[in-house]
């Protein structure tokens, strides 16, 4: 009897922790590490990516006066909390639609069109942040190749004397309305110059990397967002599915009794000696 409890109580154990296991959205969750990651690597080394970027301004400008590029670090951080907000309310939908808990939360009329609508948001957040993501992809991997620019002209050079200079007088139409001094860089200037470019070059890769994650993180949350709205709009079909199946048993069931009732032959009719017969079998 002991025995007997012991494995009842196991299999209930199994099947719980089966259906817990059921109500997982795995694709979910790992879009949502692939956009939390990408999205704090993004902003941390961007951050100081560009904060690099600024010195190397202000010395190539001998301009201290950047007040607008000095607060860039807050950018980032909006970034990083509207994206971790989108990752999280993507998240809860695909939760909220997937296995057995779909079916608790997403139940009737009212609810499977909510369902939809929920699934509908977040495929229309998911898609906008994606746009977004794609076009700071881009900047970002074009911030990359200027640096790795700067760092290849850098790599040469040994001794930062004041004969060794870049000159950047080229681009000096396109920066007169800001400052008028030389884009010539020598000496020690150029040598801080290098230093920050060496630094951010590596910080933009890896600015790079997070960004290349989150877009990836946000096309498995829309390739999951659009599944489940399928699963959801399924389900009243499901459900009226399951309604006549189980009506067809109701009447196979009824056919069943009548037919061992009336005789093999299945005829409401017959004989009155078998209808006697099948009376007293019964």
């Amino acid at each position: 009897m002991q025995g007997g409890i012991n494995a009842n109580n196991s299999m209930r154990s199994k099947h719980t922790a089966e259906d817990c296991l059921a109500r997982v959205p795995y694709a979910s969750v790992m879009a949502f590490f692939m956009s939390v990651v990408g999205v704090l690597l993004f902003s941390v080394m961007m951050a100081r990516a560009f904060n690099a970027s600024i010195e190397q301004t202000k010395r190539l400008f001998n301009n201290d006066e950047l007040p607008f590029l000095s607060k860039i670090h807050i950018f980032f951080l909006v970034v990083a909390v509207t994206m971790g907000l989108i990752a999280i309310i993507s998240l809860t939908i695909g939760a909220m639609s997937t296995g057995a808990t779909r079916g608790e939360f997403f139940r009737g009329v009212k609810g499977q069109f909510g369902g939809r609508c929920a699934n509908i948001l977040a495929m229309i957040l998911n898609y906008a942040s994606l746009l977004c993501w794609i076009f700071a992809l881009a900047c970002t991997a074009s911030l990359c190749f200027v640096y790795r620019v700067f760092d290849r002209l850098c790599y040469p050079i040994i001794r930062f004397s004041d004969s060794t200079c870049f000159d950047f007088t080229v681009f000096q139409p396109l920066v007169e309305p800001f400052s008028s001094k030389s884009l010539k860089l020598c000496g020690g200037d150029l040598q801080q110059f290098c230093a920050l470019s060496s630094t951010a070059y590596l910080w933009y890769i890896v600015g790079f990397i997070g960004s290349f994650l989150t877009v990836l993180g946000l096309v498995h949350f829309l390739i999951c967002t659009a599944a489940n709205y399928t699963h959801v709009s399924l389900g009243k079909k499901a459900e009226e599915l399951k309604t006549l199946v189980m009506s067809n048993d109701m009447e196979a069931l009824n056919y069943a009794s009548k037919k061992n009732y009336y005789g093999d032959s299945g005829r409401r009719g017959g004989s009155f000696q078998q209808l006697n017969n099948n009376y007293y079998a019964s």
